[in-house]
């Protein structure tokens, strides 16, 4: 009997080959680097948002996402990295034979592998739509301080 490795909208439904799991590993180190390069990204626009705030419970939650951001960008990117590396090494040296006998260990490694990295992908949106959110708030105030400013309402 076959059995689904990845869900349905996976690149395959049937057991795979172990070069179709080793190209789908490099895609995930390749996925990494990208999300790696948007947190980057998140981390200047976060440097950027610092110089609007003037309240200090602003700043502390500004403090808090920036924590965030580094700590999934240092901890959780590079952790990632290492096991694909560490799978797709394993991946790359197995021939048709031993594969064979490995099947279930090396499917169910690479099914946790694909999991860890939806888990991050889901965390790393919600990062992200938590620091866009913090910064159109922040960029809306600014906005209705200028406006009140040129307005005469307010001086500064």
């Amino acid at each position: 009997m076959t059995h689904l490795l990845n869900p349905a909208t996976g690149k395959y439904l049937l057991n795979p080959a172990p070069e179709h799991l080793h190209d789908e590993v490099v895609q995930w180190q390749s996925d990494i680097e990208f999300y790696n390069t948007e947190l980057i990204f998140l981390g200047k626009l976060i440097d950027k948002a610092f110089l609007r705030i003037t309240s200090a419970p602003k700043m502390a939650e500004l403090k808090t996402l920036e924590e965030k951001l580094k700590s999934v960008q240092q901890e959780t990117i590079g952790e990632l990295r290492s096991k694909f590396i560490q799978h797709e090494h394993e991946l790359s040296t197995l021939d048709m034979d031993i594969f064979k006998m490995r099947r279930k260990r090396v499917e169910e490694a690479h099914k946790r592998h694909w999991e860890m990295l939806n888990s991050f992908v889901g965390k790393t949106r919600q990062l992200k739509n938590e620091v866009f959110g913090f910064v159109e708030k922040q960029l809306k105030l600014s906005k209705e301080v200028k406006a009140e400013y040129e307005s005469g309402s307010i001086a500064l």
